[in-house]
């Protein structure tokens, strides 16, 4: 967990916006304009299906960052609010978000959200986050955690990478580069690392979980699934809600 935040340190001292989708170079109104985009893809469907209307509600986007996805979700419901571990994203997101008034930023600690009140939030959301985190065991974690904070009938969605497999050159050369940080001669192997950016080997490794694996997590939860799409594909998405009783 060290390495993984210090790497997103990194990342965000160096170039938050080129680091926080995966890499790619653009404006910073580009870059909160695919936000928009994909707020609308990603929810608007869904919020109609269940008769959802954010309007006066309270929403958390779980890994924000500067705040590409939360700022849009701003403009739909009466407060949204961001959760980093990377105290340097918050920093960032809180300056060029300065304009929402209704839009919070908060660091949390990487592995849950034990900063938010049980039962505060009407919709959990995120996106290109949790097959990132360095364990499954954590995913786990901010399922429940999901569950804790969500208003009983709260809304859920979130994404995972739902791939039976991942190329392998780039998990072995994964695999090499964080055994390398751990054993700390990864700055003398620099030169050495297939020409990958060492901010990206840091901060994003890849777990992959399946369906059944992901409906394992939720069961015994508080949370209902209403609908899981992409099985099997990079962009498997969980969606849901808070059950009223717990059973």
């Amino acid at each position: 967990m060290k390495l993984r935040k210090e790497g997103w340190e990194a990342a965000a001292e160096k170039d938050a916006i080129y680091y926080i989708p995966g890499g790619k170079v653009w404006t910073k109104e580009d870059f909160f304009n695919s936000g928009i985009t994909e707020v609308e893809k990603f929810t608007k469907n869904f919020f109609i299906q269940m008769n959802f209307n954010p309007s006066d509600k309270r929403m958390l986007d779980i890994g924000c960052g500067v705040g590409r996805m939360t700022r849009a979700f701003a403009d739909i419901f009466g407060e949204a609010y961001g959760v980093d571990f990377s105290e340097a994203m918050i920093k960032q997101a809180r300056e060029l978000n300065q304009d929402k008034p209704n839009l919070l930023f908060m660091t949390n600690n990487g592995v849950d959200l034990s900063i938010c009140e049980d039962n505060y939030f009407d919709f959990c959301f995120s996106y290109v986050v949790f097959h990132h985190l360095p364990d499954a065991k954590i995913i786990e974690s901010y399922i429940s955690e999901i569950g804790r904070v969500l208003r009983p009938g709260g809304l859920f969605k979130f994404q995972v990478d739902g791939r039976r497999w991942a190329p392998v050159i780039p998990i072995i050369h994964r695999s090499l580069y964080n055994f390398l940080l751990k054993i700390g001669l990864v700055d003398k192997f620099a030169k050495l690392r297939f020409r990958r950016d060492i901010i990206k080997q840091k901060a994003m490794p890849t777990i992959l979980l399946s369906k059944a694996q992901l409906q394992k997590m939720l069961r015994g939860t508080n949370l209902e699934i209403v609908e899981i799409t992409g099985e099997n594909t990079y962009r498997m998405w969980c969606s849901g809600r808070k059950r009223q009783q717990v059973v």
